[in-house]
């Protein structure tokens, strides 16, 4: 049994992500306030960022799928009201939870042989730019934010050992993902010569408000440990606003940005935004040890998908303009969490 839970872990090891949690029974003293604390990792799979196009096509010359990791953290602050007023299990009780995370990506690559006629297409419009060959660029993309939820859950002993988690749950979240890409453009690599420092910067703020329902459960392994595995599914409103501008940079020795004095396009910017209603499912396996009855230490791991992620979506031709789009993530993290009772 410990093998089979140990290999359920490590094939979820990139487990859910931020925000809204699967509730599990409950294995510490009944108080009638109780706490737990958890930190670790987490992944998300952003969508994919494009820039520019190849001449007659509308396949952009940069392509990059980053995938935002870093530590994230919660609590979760839980009260037993007296007298089953639920009517149904034990454990009755409401939580308030939160959750954050702060996560980041950087790239630095070289993109030769150049295509010398390779466009770059401004985020406010006006018409394609000629890069002259596009010979490295760099991605840093950072991804950070939190949610809260409210949730109401009880627990259902099936068997000696075993028991059922049913909870459901509003929540809502705020999340922010920057997206700074600079490159370098028509040069030669010889010392002292000059190139164009082309520069976009975006920022994406995203706000969540959802209902959800899931289902946890707990089985005694026997010597304090039991395996931990549960789901939950939920509809997701989602509202995002972006905000863009970049630069087409003449002089790769000055700081700051240098455009082009006798193209109005070569430094511009745009708002844009969007409202979606999407799923998200979540799972997780997990191992609980439980400190002499007092208080338990769980190691987790999940995977969330979340069926409406707004990606942003950068002109591949003359006749675009930015704007933003919606498309499928998975959000990953191992978490090890820590409950333990208030009071007597």
């Amino acid at each position: 049994m410990f093998a089979v839970a140990a290999a359920a872990l490590v094939a979820a090891n990139r487990a859910s992500a931020d925000g809204w949690r699967i509730a599990s029974p409950l294995d510490i003293p009944e108080t009638r306030t109780y706490i737990d604390i958890e930190g670790g990792a987490e992944w998300q799979s952003l969508p994919t960022w494009t820039l520019g196009n190849h001449p007659g096509t509308t396949t952009p010359y940069y392509s990059y799928n980053a995938t935002a990791t870093g530590p994230a953290g919660g609590f979760a602050l839980g009260y037993r009201p007296p007298g089953g007023w639920m009517g149904l299990g034990h454990n009755e009780r409401v939580e308030v939870s939160g959750d954050f995370f702060g996560l980041d990506d950087r790239t630095n690559r070289g993109l030769g042989p150049v295509n010398v006629n390779d466009l770059w297409n401004p985020v406010g419009g006006g018409g394609a730019l000629l890069t002259g060959g596009v010979f490295s660029a760099s991605t840093n993309t950072q991804q950070y934010g939190g949610e809260l939820a409210l949730r109401l859950a009880t627990d259902i002993d099936l068997s000696p050992g075993f028991a059922v988690t049913p909870a459901v749950a509003i929540f809502g979240g705020l999340a922010r993902r920057t997206v700074d890409y600079s490159d370098l453009q028509q040069c030669s690599f010889v010392p002292g010569t000059v190139c164009f420092d082309d520069q976009v910067n975006e920022a994406l703020d995203t706000r969540q408000i959802g209902l959800g329902v899931s289902a946890g459960s707990r089985y005694m392994l026997g010597g304090g440990f039991a395996f931990l595995a549960g789901g939950g599914a939920a509809l997701v409103g989602t509202r995002s606003s972006l905000h863009a501008s970049d630069c087409f940079d003449e002089n790769s020795a000055v700081a700051g940005c240098q455009p082009l004095a006798a193209i109005p396009n070569s430094e511009t910017s745009a708002k844009r935004g969007r409202t979606d209603i999407g799923a998200r499912l979540e799972g997780q396996l997990g191992i609980r040890y439980i400190l002499a009855g007092n208080a338990t230490i769980d190691l987790l791991g999940g995977l969330r998908f979340d069926s409406a992620v707004p990606s942003i979506r950068n002109p591949t031709s003359a006749t675009q303009t930015v704007s933003l789009g919606s498309s499928g993530q998975l959000g990953e993290t191992v978490m090890l969490r820590a409950s333990f009772p208030l009071g007597r």
